[in-house]
């Protein structure tokens, strides 16, 4: 069963550092969990301070702070699309 102290426990052991991203699907086999119930775990181990990143190749646990900027930036950039999509909606949709 996954919650988020299991899922930082493994990420220190299988995915240290950004050249050792691990994918959500290897992840969630593991586990035994849906994509969303991994969404929800990292969220809430980010929330809780534990360094867990990303990046097109996967999830991975930061081993220095440019590793966590960039999934900051990371983060940052969907938010601005999020927010974009609101407006739009709210300006233009028809129903």
């Amino acid at each position: 069963m996954i919650n988020y102290d299991n899922l930082v426990n493994y990420l220190k052991v299988n995915a240290l550092g950004k050249s050792n991203p691990i994918t959500s699907r290897v992840i969630c086999n593991y586990f035994g969990c849906s994509s969303a119930d991994l969404r929800k775990n990292v969220n809430l181990a980010r929330n809780n301070g534990y360094g867990i990143c990303s990046s097109v190749k996967g999830y991975y646990y930061a081993t220095n702070k440019e590793d966590i900027n960039e999934t900051i930036n990371q983060l940052r950039s969907r938010i601005a699309k999020i927010k974009e999509a609101i407006s739009g909606l709210e300006e233009g949709a028809c129903v």
